[in-house]
């Protein structure tokens, strides 16, 4: 009997011990639990500051962070916290992940930033754009006398002809339009005016045939090889380089300039001490777009360049260039002018697909025009200059133009072309035009410190005149009209 009391009151010992350990073991678990939690709290603070950080060049991931920890414990505390991060950081959806991988595209003379733009969307890497513009430039091809065989070229000619097909009330020009219709419209009316002086040349000639493809493109927004030849040749200004960035899904981040341009630029003051708040702040500003993803394009006056990276080395601040020149080369803030802008592009939250399919409308409906314009003058040219074994009609000797490559891109076959028609003062202004491009070469050269281009520059001078002596010996015949 004895026994079995002792065994009652054990057996009462052990459950009272046995429901002590469970609740001890609860307690222990939540207590684990709340400390999870905490480390998990403290754990998004800390992508936070990291992401938010200026400093650093490489843009973490914090979305991927946070669902990670949410879908390991989808507590209503946790995710409400990683919500309240993910609304405080909406405004990185317009953003793509950080590269300093572009391109380096050669140019066309004067199409600095043409080449610049093909570099930030890069249409290797963005099959899409890609895509487009190689339908683009199969169409622009058939109505295109001279042939171009660098990948690169073929795309500077068929963003140049989506920049003139903008200036025609179209779906494309709606589009842009909607994005800036009164700093668009001032440029749409200078456009029109370049166009007609330089109409007015050829309708001095007498070259009626190239007057009515000007009159066909103002009155009917048909693009022949005359309008996109002159049309390519000319520098290209801000107000362009955002039309072809946003016709791409990038739209253009505007900062607080005296100058009106929306870029960001150094002041003389702020380039002798970057130590001032004012250019700490410009730097803040510069690297804070460029790890969010930016595309930024950098104009030193009168020359394009795409901005590849941002970062310090000895304490100071450099960039990174792509310069469609043929080089690559890093260049530290203080080499700056105060004429240099920088110019900020964020990614659109959604591409522009739909207008990347009027687009082919447009060209489906106005091609068979315009094929057919380009075919009459390929047999214009052939009447007027006739090739028998390297020579033409008047015995002279049929110029050869080749072009060497650069950079890292494949060679370019060499190719014989006879210039058909006779070159006006306009082709003496692009002359002009090309020498001050090399002009502004040279000083962002300069800027970098590396070897001068004169030499190459007074080689490249001497070969447009010994042209333009051949070219003007060989259609003497309408300097007579």
């Amino acid at each position: 009997m004895k026994k079995q009391e002792n065994k009652s009151e054990s057996d009462a010992i052990n459950s009272i011990n046995s429901k002590k350990e469970d609740n001890s073991k609860e307690e222990h678990e939540k207590e684990s639990v709340r400390i999870a939690d905490n480390y998990k709290l403290d754990l998004i603070s800390s992508v936070v500051e990291d992401f938010n950080e200026v400093e650093e060049i490489k843009k973490p991931e914090p979305k991927k962070s946070i669902d990670l920890l949410i879908q390991h414990d989808p507590g209503e505390k946790i995710e409400k916290k990683a919500q309240q991060f993910l609304e405080k950081q909406k405004d990185y959806s317009k953003y793509e992940l950080v590269r300093n991988d572009y391109p380096l595209f050669l140019q066309l003379p004067n199409a600095c930033g043409l080449s610049s733009t093909l570099m930030l969307i890069d249409p290797i890497q963005n099959e899409q754009i890609g895509k487009i513009l190689n339908q683009v430039w199969d169409h622009v091809k058939k109505t295109n006398v001279i042939e171009q065989s660098r990948r690169e070229f073929q795309w500077a000619f068929a963003l140049n002809y989506l920049l003139l097909k903008s200036a025609i009330p179209n779906a494309l020009f709606e589009y842009i339009k909607s994005l800036n219709a009164e700093e668009l419209d001032h440029y749409y009316i200078g456009l029109e005016s370049t166009l007609r002086f330089y109409q007015q040349e050829h309708l001095k000639a007498k070259n009626d045939f190239i007057v009515n493809a000007f009159e066909d493109f103002f009155a009917r927004g048909l693009i022949t090889q005359f309008v996109l030849a002159q049309h390519i040749d000319l520098f290209k200004h801000n107000p362009e380089i955002r039309i072809l960035m946003a016709i791409f899904g990038y739209e253009f981040v505007r900062q607080p300039s005296p100058d009106g341009t929306g870029a960001l630029f150094f002041t003389a003051e702020e380039l002798k001490n970057l130590d001032l708040s004012s250019a700490k702040k410009k730097i803040n500003v510069l690297r804070s777009e460029f790890v969010k993803g930016a595309r930024i394009m950098v104009g030193f006056s009168f020359h394009w360049v795409a901005l590849t990276n941002v970062f310090t080395s000895n304490g100071n601040t450099h960039i990174s260039i792509n310069d469609p020149s043929g080089e690559k080369y890093d260049l530290p803030l203080t080499n700056l002018s105060d004429r240099d802008r920088f110019y900020f592009y964020r990614k659109m939250k959604l591409a522009p697909k739909r207008l990347w399919n009027q687009i082919l409308k447009i060209i489906e409906d106005d091609g068979p025009r315009e094929i057919e314009l380009g075919e009459k003058f390929r047999i214009l040219a052939e009447n007027r200059v006739k090739i028998d074994t390297g020579q033409n009609e008047r015995g002279d000797i049929q110029l050869k133009i080749q072009v060497k490559p650069e950079g890292e891109l494949s060679p370019v076959i060499e190719s014989t072309k006879p210039i058909p028609l006779k070159i006006h003062e306009d082709a003496v202004q692009s002359i002009k035009l090309s020498k001050k491009q090399a002009k502004d070469n040279s000083i962002a050269k300069d800027k970098k410190d590396s070897k001068p281009i004169e030499e190459e520059t007074s080689s490249k001078d001497a070969f447009k005149k010994k042209m333009r002596k051949i070219i003007g010996d060989q259609f003497q015949e309408y300097e007579d009209t």
